[in-house]
């Protein structure tokens, strides 16, 4: 039962970080039905919103567990982490190896981040070519590589204080 408790908390924790990565919500529900069928489980009832994961796993001696888990980060597309996460449930699903080793996985997989001067770069470069592309000048294309990186760090440090994803969004 212990083992079936650190699955739960591990498919739980593996959704929320999809969840919390961009993916979509159908997408999260298929990838905990595929997991928890490889487990072990003969059905599994998942629901996920983008605010709550509930996760049920029946077994053959007909005990069922369930749990709910409370989402409250806001999605940031991070394609890396989707995929890093993608590769790990693939492989789980076509050999099943310990849950503790899957929750390892998982936790490295997580604490995966992109180098944030990428991002600045990136924003920045992106802005300022297209403003230039669409009929701009050298000094428009400046202007907008400045504001891409405004933005950039706002998207970045504005939720830690704004929590209200519409003010937020304002």
């Amino acid at each position: 039962m212990q083992d079936t408790a650190l699955m739960l908390h591990t498919l739980l924790e593996l959704g929320e970080s999809m969840l919390a990565d961009g993916a979509d919500v159908r997408r999260v529900e298929q990838t905990l039905t595929r997991m928890g069928l490889a487990y072990g489980a003969v059905r599994m009832d998942v629901f996920v919103i983008t605010s709550s994961i509930v996760l049920t796993m029946c077994f053959p001696d007909e005990t069922s567990v369930t749990q709910t888990r409370r989402i409250e980060k806001s999605a940031v597309t991070d394609f890396r982490k989707l995929e890093a996460i993608n590769a790990i449930s693939r492989s789980y699903c076509e050999k099943p190896f310990p849950v503790q080793e899957l929750a390892d996985r998982l936790h490295l997989a997580k604490s995966c981040r992109p180098a944030r001067w990428r991002l600045f770069v990136g924003s920045s470069l992106g802005g300022g070519a297209l403003a230039i592309f669409f009929g701009g000048t050298p000094w428009d294309g400046l202007s907008a590589a400045t504001f891409s990186l405004a933005i950039c760090l706002l998207q970045l440090y504005l939720p830690l204080l704004c929590k209200n994803k519409v003010l937020f969004n304002f």
